[in-house]
């Protein structure tokens, strides 16, 4: 055995290292080398733990550096080991056993969650920091954002971020393209309070809440079924109106451009009425069936459709209320209204329109021959009637009107 003073001059280590009796590089025991290095199986240390020149503290699942064990580093800027793990400036955690990050901690990335199952058991309050939530790029992962804050996430004087990636599947509905944002100019609170979902680009907001406010500046789709408990208020200065519904492509059938569905056929649909009033002034069933009504009492006018291809007021009267407008009727082949000249006191119109009970009302537009009494002399239901003057020698021209009782 050497003596100590080999082994030592003064403080100065004078053999390449000295090492304890079960030392094996990289699996047990400890050595202190010439060169400063050093390897102990545990240590305990009173006082503080001082890194200078810029080196890492990087630690390891396994005895031995192995890629994907890496568990945690800290580091002033980027870095990588032997094995082919590497890091970010700024404190890391990894998973230990596939080498992806968990947690990121860094000046140039704030505060960064990156495993979609982390979750925050109280809160997390960030004074100067944003919040960046970073969706997983696994595709089909449920959870593809932090799976669950138990308390609050609080951001003073900055903003909070929901930011998805670059979706791996473009049809991956896990993979949101959109941006949640909540800004707040100077601590956020209830007076103006602002929460955004904007588009991956920043361009375009697609909803706003400000001051307990919700705008949809963009397209709005309900995918599936919304249910609102109270009732949906809208109030606006806009000439189109309250609602503008704008349809660049046609519908037909059913839906249509709005579409309502009752359960049965005569539940009321629509209604409008005034402020005050005791009762609709008018209800839309949904059925078709309109009824009319004065507001202080109930409805008592109806238009509705009472047959195939008969449009019927149902209850009440109709009236042209206005002078210089009434009634008008096509006229034409098999029309209701029409006109016949008598030729010798007779004339046959042809007329499929024409029923065993249709009502006939004759009138002389044009005097010719001798003038005589009209009257219907003959009708054959579907196919004609004929129209016969007292006179002989009458040749007046003749305006017919067939009405049909309801």
């Amino acid at each position: 055995m050497k003596p100590v003073a080999d082994i030592t001059g003064g403080n100065v280590l004078r053999i390449p290292a000295i090492r304890s009796p079960n030392y094996v590089a990289n699996v047990s025991g400890w050595t202190i080398n010439q060169d400063g290095s050093a390897q102990f199986n545990s240590a305990t240390f009173i006082g503080s733990i001082t890194i200078t020149n810029g080196n890492e503290l990087v630690i390891y699942s396994t005895a031995t550096p192995q890629l994907g064990s890496i568990v945690m580093a800290l580091s002033p800027g980027a870095g990588s080991d032997s094995a082919g793990n590497f890091w970010g400036p700024g404190f890391t955690l990894f998973d230990g056993t596939t080498g992806a990050t968990m947690v990121n901690f860094g000046a140039n990335v704030g505060f960064t969650f990156a495993n979609p199952t982390n979750i925050l058991g109280t809160h997390l309050l960030l004074s100067n920091v944003p919040l960046w939530i970073v969706s997983s790029s696994t595709p089909g992962a449920d959870a593809s954002m932090i799976q669950g804050v138990h308390g609050a996430v609080y951001a003073t004087t900055e903003t909070l971020e929901l930011m998805a990636s670059t979706a791996t599947l473009a049809t991956d509905a896990h993979q949101s393209q959109v941006v949640q944002k909540i800004t707040e100019s100077n601590g956020l609170d209830a007076a103006d309070m602002r929460f955004d979902f904007v588009s991956t680009a920043g361009t375009s907001t697609l909803l706003k809440l400000v001051n307990g406010q919700v705008s949809i500046p963009t397209a709005f789709v309900v995918g599936g079924k919304s249910t609102f408990d109270e009732q949906i208020s809208i109030s606006t200065a806009d000439t189109n109106g309250a609602l503008f519904i704008f349809q660049s492509v046609p519908t037909t059938g059913n839906p249509g451009t709005i579409s309502h569905s009752e359960s049965a056929a005569g539940n009321g649909a629509y209604a409008v009425f005034v402020n005050g009033d005791a009762h609709s002034r008018f209800v839309w069933d949904s059925n078709g069936k309109h009824r009319w009504g004065p507001g202080n009492a109930g409805l008592d006018t109806a238009l509705e459709r009472t047959a195939a291809g008969i449009l019927a007021v149902s209850t009440g009267s109709f009236a042209v209320t206005t002078i210089g407008q009434g009634l008008q009727v096509k006229e034409g082949t098999n029309a209701k209204q029409g006109t016949a000249v008598l030729v010798a006191g007779t004339v046959t119109v042809n007329n499929t329109s024409v029923t065993a009970n249709s009502r006939i009302f004759l009138t002389a537009q044009n005097t010719g021959g001798t003038p005589g009494a009209l009257r219907i002399s003959a009708r054959v239901a579907g196919t004609s009637f004929t129209i016969t003057s007292t006179s002989a020698a009458d040749t007046s021209t003749v305006a017919y009107e067939i009405i049909e009782p309801a």
